[in-house]
C-alpha cells in the first residue's frame, strides 16, 4: 500500500471586496439574482450576475434590541459589497 503524500498547508487568502453604492433592492431591480442566502444575526444574500457576484446584508434598524431577528415590520437596510 503506497503512503500517503504529504500536503503543503494551504495559506488563507484575503477576499477584498468593494462596498457598492447600491442598495439590494435597486441591484434586483437591474437584474442581479439571490444565488444563495443564510441567517442568524443578520440575512445575508449571495447575488450573481453574468459572473459577478456580490454578497448583501440587511441589518434592522433596532439590530442591537433584536440581534438574532429581523421583523417584516421593522425598517430595514442593506450593505452591499462586490466579491469579483
Amino acid at each position: 500500500m503506497a503512503a500517503a503524500a504529504a500536503q503543503e498547508p494551504v495559506s488563507p487568502q484575503a477576499t477584498i471586496s468593494e462596498l457598492t453604492r447600491e442598495s439590494m433592492t435597486a441591484l434586483l431591480d437591474a437584474g442581479w439574482t439571490v444565488a444563495g442566502f443564510t441567517g442568524g444575526g443578520g440575512e445575508f444574500f449571495l447575488l450573481v450576475k453574468e459572473g459577478k457576484w456580490i454578497r448583501c446584508e440587511l441589518v434592522s434598524e433596532r439590530r442591537e434590541k433584536l440581534p438574532r431577528a429581523l421583523s417584516l415590520v421593522d425598517a430595514t437596510f442593506s450593505i452591499c459589497r462586490r466579491l469579483n
